[in-house]
């Protein structure tokens, strides 16, 4: 939702976003990004908070094609670089152990969502845009 439109600084609630969960019995394999656990990574926490996405991508891309220092991680706990609070990014690779529940067939303007999406976006300044007809 928010790498999308972080250069307009606006949550589009026409976007398209579903729910997933961790199968029953499966865990997931996490590289600790937050704190003082980014540097048991080799980095900083401020890795994720840095204004060039790419960095961040290519750290990313490092983590995971490195198995021999970092196994085979499933993603990446880090904080959020525009609202605090912890984010997941995931691998295709963690596909198998997740349950989805309708990727892409929720907008964000459901009313399951929107109040949590205006609560998130005031919280870190952003606007909400208008849907076009």
């Amino acid at each position: 939702m928010w790498e999308c439109f972080g250069a307009e600084r606006r949550v589009d609630t026409s976007r398209l976003v579903g729910r997933v969960q961790v199968r029953e019995g499966a865990t997931l394999s996490l590289l600790n990004l937050t704190g003082p656990h980014a540097a048991d990574a080799g980095t900083t926490k401020q890795l994720t908070n840095t204004p060039n996405p790419r960095d961040s991508q290519e750290w990313s891309r490092y983590f995971y094609e490195h198995r021999e220092i970092y196994e085979e991680i499933d993603g990446l706990l880090f904080e959020s670089a525009w609202c605090g609070g912890l984010n997941v990014a995931l691998y295709e690779r963690a596909r198998p152990k997740l349950e989805s529940f309708g990727i892409g067939s929720l907008a964000l303007s459901s009313p399951l969502l929107y109040g949590e999406v205006v609560t998130i976006a005031a919280k870190a300044g952003w606007s909400i845009a208008m849907a076009t007809l």
